[in-house]
């Protein structure tokens, strides 16, 4: 009888042991998973062979996401078991990081299109007003107008303008916009004064990137 009595109590330990456990597991997705919806990450990624690239992933509620990047833009879904996240791109698995903090460490990829996504963390920054502002570099810069437009100039922005008048569609924290056709460039805006390129001419297989800052 004593023998009974003390394993129906260790299984009644366990069992709420168990249930304790799974509250808490329960707990940690929910927190994890407002860290995500209705937000705006921003990293680098690569595709195999290639030099890194930037990219926005706007996550969304409901576990769906659009994935920003040079080529094109690409809707995918994400979900959070515990203190992972799982992307997936295009309807397949591609990418698998550890929560920690606003970032993701340790993180695996798996993407059929050969991407391999670097780093990634939350952007709370606010979108700021493009109008009328120009973004400069040593090698590169732009200079922003009413109507979405955009100037591209080789150089400072002290440089006459190289392409002027390039229409521009910003999604998020995003931009597209081509020189000429086939020679496509993109922008990341990282931080209220920063942003982060890249672009690829059609006869050239490199990619190239660029970091420019609000003046």
């Amino acid at each position: 009888m004593k023998k009974h009595l003390i394993y129906t109590a260790i299984t009644l330990a366990l069992v709420a042991f168990s249930f304790s456990a799974c509250k808490k597991d329960s707990k940690n997705d929910i927190n994890n998973e407002s860290l995500f919806k209705n937000t705006n990450w921003t990293g680098e990624f690569n595709y195999a062979g290639k030099g890194p690239e930037p990219v926005s992933i706007e996550f969304l509620e409901g576990g769906q996401l659009v994935w920003n990047e040079l080529l094109a833009d690409h809707t995918g879904s994400w979900k959070v078991t515990g203190n992972q996240v799982a992307i997936g791109l295009d309807g397949s698995p591609s990418f698998n990081g550890n929560i920690s903090g606003n970032s993701l460490t340790n993180i695996q990829s798996s993407d059929m299109s050969g991407r391999s996504l670097k780093s990634a963390a939350l952007n709370t920054d606010p979108i700021p007003e493009l109008d009328g502002t120009v973004w400069g570099a040593a090698n590169v810069s732009l200079k922003f107008k009413p109507g979405a437009m955009v100037d591209l100039i080789f150089g400072p922005p002290s440089n006459l303008p190289t392409y002027t008048d390039l229409p521009y569609l910003r999604t998020g924290k995003a931009i597209h916009f081509a020189a000429s056709p086939g020679y496509n460039w993109f922008t990341v805006i990282t931080n209220a004064s920063t942003m982060q390129g890249t672009n690829h001419a059609p006869s050239d297989p490199t990619v190239y990137s660029f970091k420019v800052t609000k003046q």
